[in-house]
Formats: C-alpha cells, structure tokens, sequence
C-alpha cells in the first residue's frame, strides 16, 4: 500500500523494533505505537493492515487514544484508597490511644 517500502515505520536503533506513525485529520493526536516486531516484513504487514483500516474508517478503530478526560485524577484514586483505608485507621487510632492512655498511666512508674 504504501508507495516506499518503510513509508509510516521507523525502527528503534537499540532494540531493532519496528514503529508505526502516521498523522490522521480525523485525529488530533498522530498514531505512533510499535509494531511489536523486529522483522520488517512482519512490521510492514501490520503497518499495511493498519493504513487499510484508515482508508476504510478514516481512523484506526482498534487502536487507543489518549483521551484526558478519560485517565484517571489523582484526587480520585486518593478518595477510592481513602475509603478502603479509613476502617484500619480508625482501629489503629484506637489501638494507638489505648496504648499512649496505659503509657501515661503504668509507664512513669518505669522510667529511669
């Protein structure tokens, strides 16, 4: 499909990886992801594949993009792990109180 043998590939010099990247109008962001191969005639059949689905789709339909809106917040995943942890806290708080209150009762006595 492509009119030069490795037109839309690139391939890694330290690990001889081949990379697909390819700019689409329907995308805001340019494809470029591996191919997961160092045979090039592997990686060109893959990248044919994909130039394919974008003649017929105007896009990769199978391929991921990043979308902000969709990663996760920071401030998310603390509330979720806020309350998972929040029962241990306030068993450790307790256990911990309980500790310090037998400390200043009992622990003056042992001092040096």
């Amino acid at each position: 499909m492509a009119k030069k043998n490795n037109h839309h590939m690139y391939q890694d010099d330290n690990s001889g990886i081949w990379y697909f990247q390819k700019k689409v109008k329907a995308v805001s962001k340019p494809y470029k992801f591996s191919l997961e191969t160092t045979s090039v005639v592997e990686a060109r059949r893959k990248r044919d594949e994909y130039l394919k689905q974008i003649d017929i789709h105007g896009q990769i339909p199978s391929a991921e993009v990043n979308d902000v809106s969709e990663e996760k917040v920071f401030g998310e995943e603390v509330l979720k792990w806020s309350k998972i942890i929040k029962p241990n806290i306030a068993e450790t708080w307790k256990k911990s109180k309980s500790l310090s209150m037998r400390w200043k009762t009992f622990g003056s006595r042992y001092s040096l």
